[in-house]
């Protein structure tokens, strides 16, 4: 399936979900990842602070910061994404993107031992669609930890066409469990 029209099925699915059913959902992905970073013992973290459609990740950076957890979340400079350490005490405000970010300038690390991205659909390839800016992809391309996206089972499609800049997924976690490895 292409891009738009994968896009556009995902997104009209995910509208279908109620905010009980998407807090729900996300709750068991939440216990799962939490569980993934006890099981490998994972240092650092690159997430992305969610917004409504999205897999709820608040309780995940809570849960990280529990475990003692370096926490860092996306920051857009022009057409880059860089990284930005955050505390319990971070201030949030939404970039032009509608995106939570801080409002320090962010730097360029590429470390971080688990990067947990959002996505609109993928498929059983583990093929990541985004919104198409492609600032998860330029990020990941040069990114040495683990590669695991959240999301809702209902954001699965057949297939997606892919191109040579999209960077697959090493896991993918729903509310049905992992996909990948």
């Amino acid at each position: 399936m292409n891009k738009r029209s994968a896009r556009a099925l995902a997104n009209a699915r995910v509208k279908t979900l109620s905010d009980a059913e998407k807090l729900i959902k996300s709750g068991v992905i939440v216990n799962d990842v939490l569980s993934f970073v006890d099981e490998n013992g994972i240092k650092s973290v690159f997430v992305y602070k969610s917004s409504d459609d999205e897999v709820q990740t608040n309780a995940i950076i809570d849960g990280l910061f529990e475990r003692g957890v370096k926490v860092y979340i996306p920051k857009i400079s022009g057409d880059l994404m860089r990284l930005s350490v955050i505390s319990k005490k971070s201030k949030f405000v939404r970039n032009i993107f509608g995106i939570f970010e801080t409002t320090d300038d962010g730097e360029d690390f590429f470390d971080a031992e688990l990067n947990i991205v959002p996505l609109v659909a993928f498929d059983k390839t583990l093929t990541r669609l985004g919104h198409g800016k492609g600032y998860y992809d330029r990020y990941l391309e040069k990114a040495t930890g683990r590669i695991l996206a959240l999301a809702y089972d209902c954001q699965e499609i057949d297939e997606i066409d892919s191109e040579t800049h999209d960077v697959k997924m090493q896991i993918v976690i729903t509310e049905s469990g992992r996909k990948g490895g």
